[in-house]
């Protein structure tokens, strides 16, 4: 039993101490399957993914850590450097911490967002509630990876001239990226859109779900997800249906036969709009007799709807369908485009008749 089974890093191993590794490793590995699933279970506060997320990250944390802990009692140290330049200091457990901090940061980041998004910001409107949750995301991120360096030993001066030294790269490889990035900053600084606006830009219409690092993602009413680069929401002529207040006026026109009884025309399309679910009864709707057209009696219904809880191409159908079906019933008819043809009849003058 106490015959050297194998040497490593120059300290001898038997039988038993080999026996004994085996064990301590399967402990660790059990202890740290076991920590994830209590974790799995009992992290309710989180949605299944994150959950899921969490606890393997914990699981492999515990084994990277309790397995270098075992080759230690072998006599492997693994603090020993790897690299020694310039004031680096790199060895196997500055990877590992390094690493495991990298981690920690990304999953931390996004969890802090995820919750006080659900948590202390909610009762502040969503777009703002989203911004100050991505704004906190970044800062995290950003502080926790510079955070992460420092365990390797990078010092921030000798990161400063690595960033000196790629900044002509930056200024002509990456210029797009880096456009689209400080673009995003600003729209969640300065929230001419947020997320849950209704928006156009370049022919593109649909509500705003996420305002990401890169691009916004808008998603059309066929719900078809379009991402759109953030500088192009700053370069370009947006139009918001959304900002500032969720109310927009929706106009429904319609035409009614020459004869028709128009208060009657009014009465009936007030009803209508009173009926829809969508209409806003404070601003109240509006019918206004546009014009005498060539074919009909031009009129125009007038609703305010909330673009928050409303899709204008859905409501505009509703009404449609509603007026279509109260006209028929009410014996109001919706004349087709006509035209009057006169025929003038002349004598032409014949000549002589011949013999």
């Amino acid at each position: 039993m106490d015959t050297p089974l194998f040497t490593l890093a120059g300290t001898a191993t038997d039988v038993r101490g080999f026996v004994a590794f085996l064990g301590y490793s399967a402990a660790v590995l059990g202890f740290g399957w076991l920590v994830s699933r209590v974790l799995r279970e009992r992290l309710t506060i989180l949605e299944a993914h994150d959950r899921r997320v969490t606890s393997r990250f914990v699981f492999w944390v515990i084994a990277a850590y309790g397995l270098m802990g075992t080759l230690a009692r072998l006599g492997l140290d693994l603090s020993a450097p790897l690299m020694n330049a310039s004031g680096l200091h790199v060895s196997v457990l500055n990877l590992v911490t390094f690493a495991t901090f990298v981690a920690t940061v990304l999953i931390g980041s996004n969890l802090v967002r995820k919750l006080s998004e659900q948590t202390f910001l909610t009762r502040l409107e969503p777009g703002v509630r989203y911004a100050i949750s991505r704004i906190l995301y970044y800062v995290m991120l950003c502080l926790g990876l510079l955070a992460a360096l420092q365990t390797v030993g990078l010092e921030l001066s000798s990161l400063t001239v690595a960033v000196g030294a790629l900044s002509v790269g930056i200024g002509f490889g990456l210029q797009n990226i880096v456009n689209n990035f400080v673009s995003g900053l600003i729209l969640l600084f300065e929230r001419p859109v947020q997320v849950g606006d209704w928006i156009e830009v370049e022919g593109t219409s649909g509500r705003i779900t996420q305002i990401g690092a890169r691009s916004l993602t808008v998603v059309t009413g066929d719900n078809i997800s379009i991402l759109v680069p953030n500088a192009l929401c700053l370069s370009s002529q947006v139009t918001n249906w959304s900002h500032g207040d969720p109310k927009v006026r929706l106009r429904v026109p319609v035409g009614v036969a020459y004869g028709s009884d128009m208060d009657k025309v009014e009465r009936v399309l007030l009803e209508v709009a009173r009926n829809d679910t969508h209409a806003l009864k404070d601003p109240e709707p509006l019918v206004l007799f546009n014009e005498f057209g060539d074919s009909s009696l031009n009129v125009e219904l007038a609703v305010w709807i909330d673009i928050r809880e409303s899709k204008l191409r859905k409501v505009r159908s509703d009404l449609n369908f509603a007026i279509n079906r109260a006209f028929a019933r009410e014996s109001i008819e919706i004349p087709f485009p006509q035209r009057d043809l006169h025929l003038r009849s002349s004598e032409v003058p014949l000549g002589p008749a011949r013999a």
